[in-house]
């Protein structure tokens, strides 16, 4: 009696309305789970983010039902160009107080008409279009990144004293150059790295370069 109390308070259901025995299932854990630890639970207090005039929308808790983990809260915040997903009440997949999306406000995505949204192929080509933008311009920050650091190494190092003999002078050039260059075919090119064909990472994170 006390789990189909619980189960209308807190589904507005009846046993009798849940037909798939998985469902069932997994709904009768989390009624044991609640009441095996309501009175051994942590309490704090949440602090909503801040708005700005610049969000897409006001940032805050939002609340879904999403099968058989019931109510889900999430806390929507903004971190200059990205947005990230908090949450609230948690599950077996993604723990309360972690992080379960994070967007990438620099790219947006233009979706196609209403009529092509539900064509896979189309909408798979606009997500590799965005993801094979944002790694050029990752790979050209990476190089400005390193041309600033040779400079810096460069403007750093002291100018070259002359040696006394013109023979040795010219022989220590040489010396230098071709350690010099031996130091140069020996230093790795990075390299971009991508997916295989086929694979595809869930969360995106993965290196975008690599040594060969």
């Amino acid at each position: 009696q006390e789990f189909r109390t619980w189960l209308r308070e807190e589904w507005g259901r009846t046993l009798e309305d849940i037909f798939h025995e998985h469902m069932q299932e997994l709904i009768l854990m989390k009624f044991i789970y609640t009441s095996q630890y309501d009175n051994c639970l942590t309490y704090r207090r949440i602090y909503l983010p801040p708005s700005s005039p610049d969000d897409l929308i006001k940032p805050g808790l939002f609340k879904g039902t999403y099968g058989s983990h019931g109510l889900e809260i999430v806390m929507l915040s903004f971190h200059g160009k990205k947005a990230k997903g908090t949450k609230i009440t948690g599950d077996p997949n993604i723990p309360a107080g972690q992080q379960t999306v994070e967007i990438d406000l620099a790219h947006p995505l233009q979706l196609p008409d209403v009529e092509n949204l539900r064509d896979f192929s189309e909408l798979s080509r606009i997500v590799l279009e965005v993801q094979e933008q944002v790694r050029r311009e990752e790979q050209e920050e990476e190089h400005r990144q390193e041309e600033g650091d040779c400079s810096q190494q460069a403007a750093s190092q002291p100018a070259a004293k002359p040696l006394g003999g013109g023979g040795e002078g010219a022989e220590g050039e040489e010396t230098a150059a071709g350690a010099e260059g031996t130091t140069q075919d020996k230093a790795p090119a990075s390299q971009p790295f991508v997916l295989p064909m086929g694979v595809i990472s869930r969360n995106e994170d993965y290196p975008r370069t690599c040594r060969i």
